[in-house]
């Protein structure tokens, strides 16, 4: 390529070739100019003007540009039949067996087009050629061909052979190329067909600065590119004033002309003509169909290139289904070892000791020569490894390059500034099984000195000026590779990533427990009560609301209305069924923990509690036609505690009344026997075999064989059985047998005593809201469940206060910075500044604010000890949980001692 041709080709692009030192900086899509064997307009795709048009279009028509320009597309082109074009039928023309477009010159003589369009940057590009004559070569039987002889190859490297055959078949051109891209984006030629005139490029591979990654990029979002003529002077594309042809967005068009650069980088190649398909995966480019045209020129027909095209697509389908193959042999190896490895822990076998025994699975898992492994301050080595010193070297540079991930090196002696190779690893693939790198496993491969061979010296070369010049030689080069293994393929990333994130950590975390079982018990137990207070959390929020304006609806109601006062009193009683329920899950978590305690009150009139019960579970019996009787004596008083008492008869009842037939009987009755009381709860219904009559009071018993399952957790009758021991007293089960009816008794103490005996603080009557307790005070509300916030707002202002609510922590610490408060209640788990956050927030900027800190309540429907200990190290006074009691609510207010005078 001379330099005035080099000159004339660049004088005839939108920017300077001069000022160009890196291919990566070319602005390829930005030339301003198209290959001269086609024509193009760019249309606004708002208004359908014209408002580029190529300088060879306006010669060929008989116009100037300034007479296109602006000129709407209809105006301009026409379908065969001669009705105009709009925007909307470039879609539909695009569909045809060859898409034509019509335009007349100015002499009134009608040309005919293939014609392709695209948009972008707000503007429809389409690009123009001449028809050229019918293919001699019946495409559709080479394509044939090569689909049947795709069903017999056997690997991707035939499959590569057999489509660069075909398409040489079907265009005709000297060399068709397989091109693969590296990871690191060097090119490597994967299979080849030419003409046995020219020298073979096989394996021949070529740098990544060969094709630049902005080329790459337009590679992955089009579906060919040709280039016609190395030696033809490309076309500059024509704008009206107030655009530059820099702004014409040229990266999609067929016809773009070629860098000035990648054109001498072709003559120095020695190649006339190119053709290349994208071989795309997973929207990720893989490689090229490359064809090369060496004596004259290729302008390729329209169905030629559809039938490469369509080979390109079959092809990358093929590389798709191969690359899943080997995913899914890498998932099989890791399940291999797995299950090897979880067999010999299962033995007994220490995990270290496991690993030795799965040693060769572990080693051809990742194709490698030694393995290294480090866990819980324990270290193994297996195969071939290098000394610590190095390890611990190798470990700090990959903690300094990912947080959490694979690192990988081909080259230790490089990438750790070693003096030479390690005998035992020129490479390494590392795995870390924790944030600080404390438990890793670490692959290693030894130096594979080998010959790597290139299409020409791989460098960059530039003019004196700095301009960017591409090689001259493409003759072969051989370069002696010396310190580095084999690449680490992502076959092997994808395998030891299988191993963490669905094997081996797992595995790990159990064998981690199997030394340190006190610590892993802990974290169990917590994540344990961490879920039942979520499942809580997440039942209780509704209650919330509806127990909410359950109150507010007991205030409103006239009370001459008896069926919706009827009504009212039923959703009330179900609610707080359903709040037992959940109770359960809280209570089976502390009774496991040994965290439940009684809260014991003497002189309970037993008779009262259980009628209560009694009388709420009337109307489940009689939906179910089942009488429900009692019987208790009058006067007996008992030292105990009652709900928990009402939990174990409701429980027991309940049971009865799931397990009894349509006109069965429940009878309930108490009596004193001794210094004991006891609870029967007896009926008429399925009954039970004798051998389930002792693991019935097992956690998630379900007793079938005969009695069918009636769903349920399974927990009722244990808890029953934990809150009869804590009471100090004992329950057993009775049954004649299956058809016979069953009966539950519990034997408890009058005087309980326990050490956790705490004296009660009776609680004022709150039968209607008290309207004086927060009369003048300021309460902020801090709660991101709408309906939940709106009923206690109301209850708040019924109370006396003025309420301000606020949907998150983030708001509600803006506006406590605004406007002071007598009074915090605050929901702890909101979303983006929860309740904790948002207490803690507080507290520090208070201190500088006021003297005393801002009484707080915490509402949460985390229930559990842990989450009243966290409430109160956030700064919060008091906790009250979800769905909140109004009775509760005002006591905690009056604790508080908040005094409406001091405003």
């Amino acid at each position: 390529m001379t330099e005035n041709f080099f000159k004339l080709y660049s004088d005839k692009m939108a920017y300077s070739v001069e000022d160009i030192s890196l291919c990566e900086l070319e602005p390829v899509a930005s030339c301003g100019a198209i290959q001269s064997i086609g024509y193009f307009l760019s249309v606004n795709a708002s208004t359908s003007q014209i408002d580029a048009v190529s300088e060879n279009f306006c010669e060929l028509l008989g116009y100037s540009a300034e007479e296109l320009i602006g000129r709407r597309l209809d105006e301009l082109l026409n379908d065969k039949a001669g009705a105009p074009i709009l925007i909307s039928h470039l879609e539909e023309l695009r569909h045809d067996r060859v898409p034509q477009l019509f335009a007349s010159t100015s002499a009134g003589n009608q040309l005919s087009f293939y014609y392709a369009y695209y948009q972008a940057d707000g503007s429809i590009g389409i690009d123009l050629e001449a028809i050229v004559p019918d293919a001699v070569v019946n495409s559709q039987k080479a394509l044939h061909q090569f689909i049947s002889r795709l069903e017999g190859s056997q690997n991707l490297e035939r499959d590569c052979q057999l489509a660069c055959e075909a398409i040489r078949e079907i265009t005709g051109l000297d060399r068709v190329m397989v091109y693969r891209f590296q990871e690191n984006w060097d090119g490597e030629v994967f299979a080849e067909a030419r003409d046995l005139a020219y020298d073979p490029f096989l394996h021949l591979r070529y740098p990544a600065y060969d094709i630049p990654a902005q080329a790459r990029e337009l590679f992955l979002r089009t579906n060919y590119r040709m280039i016609i003529d190395s030696e033809e002077l490309p076309v500059p594309v024509l704008v009206g004033a107030g655009k530059s042809r820099a702004e014409v967005s040229l990266g999609l068009s067929i016809l773009r002309a070629s860098s000035p650069v990648h054109i001498q980088y072709l003559k120095n190649m020695g190649v006339r003509s190119s053709f290349s398909i994208p071989i795309k995966v997973h929207n990720k480019l893989w490689g090229l169909l490359s064809c090369h045209q060496y004596k004259g020129t290729a302008h390729l027909p329209f169905d030629i290139r559809s039938s490469s095209e369509l080979i390109g697509r079959i092809l990358s389908g093929r590389v798709s289904s191969s690359i899943e193959k080997r995913r899914l042999l890498s998932k099989q190896n890791s399940l291999e070892f797995t299950q090897a490895f979880v067999n010999n822990l299962s033995l007994g076998l220490p995990s270290m000791q496991s690993f030795v025994a799965t040693k060769d699975l572990l080693l051809s898992l990742i194709d490698s020569s030694g393995v290294y492994i480090r866990m819980q301050g324990e270290e193994l080595r297996l195969g071939s490894c290098p000394e610590n010193d190095l390890i611990d070297k190798l470990i700090e540079k990959a903690k300094g390059a990912t947080a959490i991930g694979i690192w990988k090196t081909e080259c230790l002696c490089r990438d750790l500034q070693l003096s030479e190779t390690p005998a035992e690893a020129a490479g390494a693939l590392l795995l870390p099984f924790s944030f600080g790198f404390e438990d890793v496993v670490i692959w290693f491969r030894k130096e594979a000195v080998r010959d790597v061979h290139w299409g020409g010296k791989p460098e960059k070369a530039t003019t004196p000026k700095g301009r960017l010049i591409p090689r001259a030689s493409f003759a072969e080069w051989t370069e002696k590779l010396h310190d580095t293994c084999f690449p680490w393929s992502e076959e092997n990333e994808e395998s030891a990533q299988f191993l963490l994130f669905h094997f081996i950590k797992g595995i790990f975390n159990k064998a981690a427990a199997l030394s340190q079982a006190n610590r892993e018990l802990e974290r169990v137990t917590r994540a344990k009560d961490e879920f039942i207070g979520m499942v809580s959390h997440e039942l209780r929020t509704p209650l919330s609301a509806i127990i909410g304006w359950l109150d507010i609806l007991k205030e409103s109601v006239p009370t001459a209305n008896a069926d919706v006062e009827e009504a009212i009193e039923v959703i009330d009683r179900n609610a707080k069924l359903q709040v037992n329920l959940i109770n359960d899950l809280l209570d089976i978590s502390r009774i496991i923990s040994g965290k439940l305690r009684l809260s014991l009150k003497p002189n309970i009139k037993i008779g009262d509690v259980l009628s209560e019960v009694v009388e709420s579970l009337k109307p489940t019996a009689q939906a179910r036609q089942i009488q429900l009787d009692s019987s208790f004596p009058l006067g007996l008083e008992v030292t105990a505690d009652p709900d928990r008492v009402r939990q174990v008869v409701w429980n027991l009842v309940t049971n009865a009344i799931k397990f009894t037939q349509k006109n069965g009987v429940v009878t309930v009755s108490a009596e004193r026997r001794g210094d004991n009381y006891l609870i029967r709860v007896e009926d008429n219904g399925k009954g039970l075999e004798e051998k389930f009559l002792k693991s019935i009071f097992d956690r998630f018993s379900q007793i079938d064989g005969g009695v069918a399952s009636r769903g349920g957790l399974g927990l009722g009758l244990s808890i029953v059985k934990s809150l009869v021991e804590l009471h100090g007293g004992e329950i057993a089960a009775e049954s004649a047998g299956l058809g016979k009816g069953a009966a539950f008794t519990t034997s408890m103490p009058i005087f309980a005593l326990s050490a956790e005996e705490v004296a009660s603080i009776p609680l004022k009557s709150t039968s209607g809201i008290a309207t004086s307790v927060l009369q003048g005070c300021r309460v902020l509300l801090a709660e991101d469940q709408v309906d939940t916030a709106t009923a206690l707002r109301y209850l708040l202002q019924k109370m006396g206060a003025e309420c301000v609510h606020c949907p998150d922590g983030r708001s509600a610490l803006d506006e406590l910075m605004k406007s002071r408060y007598d009074l915090i209640i605050s929901d702890v788990g909101m979303p983006d500044m929860n309740g904790h956050e948002f207490m803690k927030a507080w507290r520090l900027a208070e201190k500088s604010m006021y003297p005393k800190p801002t009484p707080a309540i915490a509402l949460t429907a985390y229930a559990t000890s842990r989450d009243r200990t966290l409430a109160f190290e956030s700064g919060f006074q008091s906790h009250i949980p979800k769905p909140i009691d109004k009775a509760e609510l005002v006591a905690v207010i009056e604790s508080l001692g908040i005094n409406a005078s001091k405003k």
